[in-house]
């Protein structure tokens, strides 16, 4: 394993190297980097700007039941009321990144009194301590108390994500 990530590094160096001797790489001026396709289809972006706070995904306009995490006694308030998720995300996934793009597409498919709470993954350290998070896009289905009921990775659409959790739509 650690000789395959010597090489996807290596990988992703020397592309970075070609992107800017071929003036492809982000400039003074601003201008953007290409995406750059590395081994088994990986996208990564070329600029070496840092990515955007994981935090700000934009939630607005997703009715009241998509909400960011604020504390854990908010979102037990909100488990008392119906099914609540924790939804542990970063911009930088990409497998969060397509899921926040179903969300946006589908949020109208949750029931209103299930409560999906984006949980800045970066940042939420005691609480991914609390249930034992170990990998950004991981769901947790909490109850009145904050006690984890269900715990899963891997679903991308709001259809999967109430599925997993045992709810129907």
């Amino acid at each position: 394993m650690k000789k395959v990530s010597s090489i996807l590094a290596i990988f992703f160096l020397v592309g970075t190297a070609a992107a800017f001797a071929n003036g492809q790489a982000e400039t003074s001026s601003g201008s953007a980097a290409p995406d750059y396709t590395g081994p088994m289809g990986m996208k990564a972006n070329m600029s070496l700007v840092e990515p955007a706070d994981p935090s700000q995904y934009n939630l607005e306009n997703l009715g009241p039941s998509i909400v960011p995490f604020t504390t854990e006694a908010d979102a037990q308030a909100l488990a008392a009321t119906g099914p609540t998720i924790y939804f542990f995300a970063a911009t930088w996934c990409p497998h969060c990144q397509a899921t926040y793009k179903d969300i946006q597409a589908n949020y109208k498919m949750i029931p209103s009194n299930v409560h999906l709470i984006f949980v800045d993954y970066d940042k939420a350290n005691a609480l991914k301590e609390k249930y034992g998070i170990t990998m950004q896009h991981t769901f947790v289905l909490i109850d009145p108390t904050g006690a984890k009921k269900k715990i899963w990775v891997g679903t991308e659409t709001v259809a999967s994500i109430l599925k997993s959790a045992g709810i129907s739509s």
